[in-house]
């Protein structure tokens, strides 16, 4: 077979590259190694990542022909059988979306049913804000995965698959990332992140757009600092992991707290700290934890109370009518943030491995966690 690398070394030679080819470079190279060997299966996912923008949906031919063209100088030069049969091309695929959140919970609860045999158990959870499908993976090894889906389906072999299933996260038996494994996530409109961590830090890169354009490189840097990668990660670590069990959320709720009592003590250097700290909490009600009620009362809280103070009076009367917007709108938006599909069951929490026995599921399942045979 022939190798990631040959191919783009031999396109980066290539004077001029048509949009098809230089997406094509893009992604071989932010997601996949010059020794990996180039599959039907990379293929498809090509294909399938690049059916999700409008621009390459609206031509498909385009990227049919020249990716065929392609493919078939590249065997034919090195003596490799191709056939074609092996890939579903883009001018044969019927991009299928789903607006009934009914109908696109079933299509997708069937599909895993079908991937699913052996011994994993998985409950949906439709996320309301970004308009995806969240499945929830227990494997039978107590590991998780958290798998990723648009309305985008197509038909193959007479079925409805995902257009894409390749977003996923891994987490291990303590509920973190796995480290040294592949993570792939959306992190905005668009903007996707693949990304492995080595002792909590981040090493992959931020791609965005219909040419997979490298947005950001992540080489070493401690996921907790990068605000869009981690906000993104908690967004959905929301769904299957407890408030009180998550560190973040803990150490943001006393850290609000103190400030607030050292504040009232007469504090002058904590004024100062406050304000960065209040504009962390800000963004953690605005973009993970919108329907907390006591997040937003301690962000209110310490406005009140700093506003109290001569020093920062004058620096929060220009943000004060903003934060109580948020704050009310955080609020408001409580009832309707998430829908539930297929579960009314209370996340996991990290404090319970000893209670994760149960007589009517796997032995490893927690009994709380309400997962679809």
């Amino acid at each position: 077979m022939i190798k990631v690398g040959t191919i783009l070394k031999h396109l980066s030679q290539t004077s001029r590259l048509s949009p098809v080819l230089s997406t094509f470079i893009n992604y071989l190279s932010h997601y996949y190694e010059t020794e990996d060997f180039l599959s039907p299966d990379i293929v498809q996912s090509f294909f399938a990542e690049c059916l999700e923008y409008p621009h390459w949906q609206q031509n498909k031919k385009q990227l049919n022909d020249e990716m065929k063209a392609l493919l078939v100088k590249f065997h034919h030069h090195y003596n490799e059988v191709f056939t074609e049969s092996d890939i579903k091309w883009p001018a044969e695929t019927q991009i299928i979306e789903i607006e009934n959140l009914k109908d696109f919970s079933d299509v997708l609860n069937q599909y895993l049913t079908f991937m699913f045999k052996q011994g994993e158990k998985f409950r949906l959870v439709y996320d309301q804000t970004d308009k995806r499908m969240l499945a929830i993976v227990l494997k039978p090894t107590g590991k998780i995965e958290i798998r990723s889906y648009s309305n985008k389906f197509i038909i193959q072999n007479g079925q409805f698959e995902p257009l894409r299933a390749d977003l996923v996260l891994s987490y291990g038996k303590n509920l973190e990332l796995e480290e040294g494994v592949i993570q792939k996530m959306d992190v905005g409109p668009y903007t996707t992140a693949s990304f492995s961590l080595n002792e909590g830090r981040a090493y992959g890169c931020l791609i965005r757009g219909y040419t997979f354009q490298k947005l950001q490189e992540l080489s070493g840097v401690p996921i907790q600092h990068h605000t869009k990668l981690f906000y993104a990660l908690k967004h959905i670590e929301q769904f299957f992991i407890k408030r009180d069990s998550d560190p973040y959320y803990q150490n943001l709720i006393e850290e609000l707290e103190r400030s607030i009592h050292l504040i009232r003590a007469g504090d002058q250097d904590q004024i100062q700290k406050s304000a960065e700290l209040m504009a962390q909490a800000q963004n953690a009600l605005e973009y993970v934890f919108s329907d907390d009620k006591l997040l937003g009362l301690l962000i209110r809280d310490l406005q009140y109370t700093m506003a109290g103070r001569p020093y920062v009076q004058h620096k929060l009367e220009k943000t004060a009518t903003k934060i109580e917007t948020k704050v009310t709108q955080a609020e408001q938006k409580a009832e309707n943030r998430t829908t539930r599909v297929n579960s009314n069951s209370p996340a996991v929490t990290r404090e319970e491995p000893s209670q994760w026995q149960t007589t009517n599921l796997n032995p490893s399942l927690p009994p709380e966690y309400d997962l679809i045979n």
